[in-house]
């Protein structure tokens, strides 16, 4: 194998474990710690398993020569390697847009219903998504006609669109997955900057909302490659660098979307950053009656949810590290929103019981 095919199958390989880990991480957030296994993760997984198969495409691409030039290439094994890499286009369109849709959801769980424009917006956007992905598959799918003459071309009987118009319809459709890489970091921002946490919390929670950027830089480089579509004497070799950077960027949004969800996991190995600051043991014994509320924090819609009042012997910890700035994609299950749990505590001695009183 020459560089190109040993280069791809290193890529393909390294992604496919590093984005199962990433995924396992995930599932096991969501379902163990947070208990709160939603539809984006759910779209995540199914990505993950469709990516599964795009790898072992490229895998089976590389074995029948793919990264290797058309002339080194018997023609037998030039029909397989060329049917491996449309599967690979094929499951590469529908993947991106599942990742796109899982973090389009996991954002739905930290907008609260009451800002309708950052819903509004996030529903159409994903409807757009979903358009625009179904006719970009459609268009790779029916390039030629029939489907098995893009690979098999030995009949001569068949026809095909040119080859520039697949180069504009991906394109047209990395374009699109570098808008929503880039919309989908940058929302999280208005919506999250009024909310009481210290900065360094708002900043790491930014930068895990923000990974889909550096993801989309891979989307970038990949466009710089997507031109080998219309190298066919030699697409074996020309096309490998473009499938590359497909790999590495359908990976790197895997790896993206999940590492954004995994702040629960972080806070309890205590990374810096991922947990609250103050003291964790302030504990102290006496006697008290506690009246509070929750306030749910639904970014800045604040709500009385419960009212309560007791009298209780404990001993009470003052910061166990459980507040607003630490509830904000763990705390986001099944209805949305940031929940700060505020109590007022009103102490009192124990001592002498005035005269003609009783305990009762």
């Amino acid at each position: 194998m020459q560089d190109r095919a040993q280069t791809l199958l290193a890529v393909t390989i390294a992604f496919l474990v590093v984005t199962w880990v990433t995924v396992a991480l995930r599932c096991f957030v969501r379902i163990r710690i947070v208990k709160a296994f939603g539809l984006d993760d759910y779209l995540i997984a199914f990505s993950q398993v469709i990516f599964t198969a795009f790898c072992i495409t490229l895998i089976l691409a590389v074995h029948y020569g793919t990264g290797r030039h058309n002339a080194d290439v018997t023609s037998e094994n030039i029909i397989e390697a060329v049917k491996y890499q449309t599967l690979a286009e094929l499951f590469y369109i529908p993947e991106t847009a599942f990742i796109k849709l899982s973090v389009g959801f996991l954002l739905l769980r930290i907008t609260p219903d009451g800002a309708k424009f950052y819903r509004y917006v996030i529903f159409g956007s994903l409807g757009f998504l979903s358009l625009w992905t179904i006719i970009s598959f459609f268009i790779v799918l029916f390039q030629c006609h029939p489907v098995s003459y893009v690979w098999d071309k030995t009949s001569g009987k068949g026809s095909c669109k040119d080859a520039v118009t697949v180069v504009k319809a991906a394109y047209a459709f990395s374009a699109m997955d570098i808008f929503f890489d880039w919309g989908f970091a940058l929302l999280p921002l208005p919506m999250l900057w009024d909310i009481k946490m210290s900065l360094q919390v708002k900043m790491s929670l930014f930068a895990i909302l923000g990974l889909g950027i550096f993801a989309s830089t891979a989307t970038i480089v990949r466009l710089k490659y997507v031109i080998a579509l219309t190298d066919v004497n030699d697409i074996l070799y020309s096309y490998a660098k473009t499938l590359v950077w497909t790999c590495v960027e359908t990976g790197l949004a895997i790896i993206a979307a999940s590492v954004a969800t995994l702040r629960p996991l972080f806070k309890v190995i205590h990374i810096p950053g991922f947990y609250g600051s103050g003291p964790h043991s302030n504990s102290y014994p006496r006697q008290t009656t506690t009246a509070g509320y929750i306030q749910s924090y639904d970014l800045g819609y604040i709500q009385h949810t419960e009212n309560r009042t007791n009298n209780t012997t404990h001993i009470r910890a003052t910061s166990e590290g459980n507040t607003s700035q630490e509830s904000i994609l763990e705390h986001a299950n099944k209805k949305g929103g940031i929940s700060k749990q505020t109590d007022f505590v009103v102490s009192y001695e124990s001592g002498p019981m005035p005269e003609g009183k009783s305990s009762g």
